[in-house]
C-alpha cells in the first residue's frame, strides 16, 4: 500500500525511508536500497557501517554524534548524511560548513530565518 501511495514521486529524488532500527528496511522489498536512510541515536559508529556494509542510502543523526570521519566515509561510498537540530547559528554554519546533505529541525520557521540571514550576510560579502 505504501509503495502504491508513493507512486507518482520519485524514490531518493523526492523522498527516503528513515528508521532508528535497521530490521524495519528489513521487511520492505519493494523500495530500491538508496531509500533507506537510518536514524542514528547514540550509536552513529554502528548506524554508519551497517548504511555502508548494506549499500543503504546513508546516515543521520545528531549534529554532536556526527564527526567530520562518518560525513566523509558516507560520502565516498555516494551516500548522503543528515544532521538535526542545530539550535544556533553558528551550529548551522558548521553543519552547512562540513557538506552535510540534510538538515532536520523541530523549528522549520527558525531555521529558514537564520539561513536568510547566512545567505544576506554572504552577498554583502561578496
Amino acid at each position: 500500500i505504501l509503495k502504491q501511495v508513493l507512486l507518482p514521486i520519485d524514490e531518493v529524488r523526492d523522498y527516503h525511508l528513515m528508521s532508528l532500527a535497521p530490521e524495519v528496511f528489513y521487511k520492505f522489498n519493494c523500495f530500491s536500497k538508496d531509500t533507506y536512510l537510518l536514524i542514528a541515536r547514540f550509536n552513529m559508529k554502528a548506524m554508519s557501517k551497517i548504511a555502508i556494509e548494506k549499500g543503504w542510502a546513508g546516515v543521520s543523526g545528531h549534529y554532536f554524534l556526527t564527526s567530520n570521519n562518518i560525513i566523509k566515509k558516507h560520502h565516498l561510498c555516494h551516500q548522503v548524511v543528515g544532521t538535526g537540530f542545530p539550535k544556533s547559528t553558528n551550529v548551522l554554519k558548521r553543519e552547512v560548513g562540513r557538506d552535510v546533505d540534510f538538515i532536520f529541525t523541530n523549528c522549520p520557521v527558525k531555521l529558514i530565518k537564520r539561513l536568510k540571514m547566512l545567505s544576506a550576510t554572504y552577498e554583502k560579502a561578496k
